[in-house]
């Protein structure tokens, strides 16, 4: 990421805890304006909290998890919603899915 004010990248590591998965992301952020420096913090921290629960999240497959099929069906157990989403997704990719392939 880069702005005119500060420069940065940040590294994610997904690791599978049973049935869920932990994300743990490290940013590595440098202010480019001294006078900016001390806010560089707060931003980050105000920024963290947008994405501690899935609202606003977009998944490493691209996706909004919030909207998204595969994620719903899979947090709720919904077969159903698996087997709709497998059906709509094999049709737009023209591919074969199953529903036991829609696990998020």
């Amino acid at each position: 990421m880069e702005n005119g004010n500060m420069t940065g990248h940040w590294a994610g590591v997904f690791t599978s805890k049973g049935d869920e998965t932990e994300i743990d992301f490290t940013e590595f952020v440098e202010s480019k304006k001294l006078l900016v420096r001390p806010f560089v913090k707060m931003y980050l921290k105000s920024q963290q909290g947008r994405y501690t629960t899935m609202k606003d999240l977009i998944g490493y497959c691209g996706l909004d998890c919030e909207t998204c099929g595969a994620y719903i069906g899979t947090v709720n157990d919904d077969q159903s919603l698996r087997e709709k989403t497998a059906k709509l997704w094999a049709e737009l990719n023209n591919v074969s899915i199953l529903p036991e392939h829609i696990n998020c």
